[in-house]
């Protein structure tokens, strides 16, 4: 993808679930995009994830295709729904960021809709979390009262910012690197509890805890909370 405006951003990440984080720096609003040839071949592991995402990272997720389920060809100027999360070709796309107005299909038929956009798109998510707060093992609700820990486990050595957190057998840079950076790009602290190191590694961007030397009972109940967003 490449960057058409100037006050668009575009940062390629190709991580799992996403591959594009896109901010408006005009419009102030900031985009997770995934971008598949076939829509139908997102994972629903990818897709939880891609909403989990946007959440905590207060950004609208976008699926960019050329079709969904190989026969059905995403139509220029119109944008359809991958469950709940908004869906268009590249070429929409382009339009979408030049703020061109947008019509939206539903299961390849015309409705017409009077909302705005941003405004259909944030009741159908807003309902989305609520249905993946039943799915997955921790709720959103037990997620933000779980951050809150996980950042006074972070200010307990930075003192000051919040921040990601992964859980990793052993840190390896040259391996988290992408994450490092989206972290970067959203003003957050990248901390990775490593099993492996006896000692702290500091740096600008990341922060490595030795795992073994934190707090065993905040550990055991954040165990899943890692493995669900990483």
């Amino acid at each position: 993808m490449e960057q058409e405006f100037k006050h668009i951003k575009i940062k390629e990440f190709n991580l799992f679930c996403f591959d594009y984080l896109v901010e408006d720096k005009k419009e102030q609003k900031k985009y997770l995009v995934k971008e598949v040839k076939d829509a139908n071949t997102i994972t629903k592991k990818s897709y939880k994830h891609l909403v989990i995402f946007s959440k905590l990272t207060d950004s609208l997720p976008l699926i960019i295709a050329e079709n969904y389920n190989i026969k059905n060809e995403l139509k220029d100027d119109v944008y359809y729904f991958f469950k709940n999360v908004p869906m268009m070709n590249k070429k929409t796309f382009i339009k979408f960021l030049e703020k061109k107005d947008l019509k939206y299909l539903h299961k390849h038929k015309p409705r017409k809709t009077d909302k705005p956009f941003f405004e259909d798109v944030k009741e159908r998510l807003e309902n989305e979390f609520n249905n993946l707060s039943k799915e997955i093992l921790v709720k959103l609700r037990e997620i933000n009262e779980e951050i809150i820990k996980l950042e006074r486990i972070v200010n307990y050595y930075l003192g000051q910012e919040k921040a990601f957190v992964k859980n990793v057998s052993r840190f390896e840079r040259n391996k988290e690197q992408k994450i490092i950076e989206f972290s970067k790009e959203n003003n957050k602290k990248m901390v990775f509890l490593s099993q492996q190191h006896k000692r702290e590694i500091f740096e600008d961007d990341f922060l490595v805890l030795p795992y073994k030397r934190l707090e065993k009972d905040i550990i055991v109940k954040i165990k899943e909370l890692l493995e669900e967003l990483y």
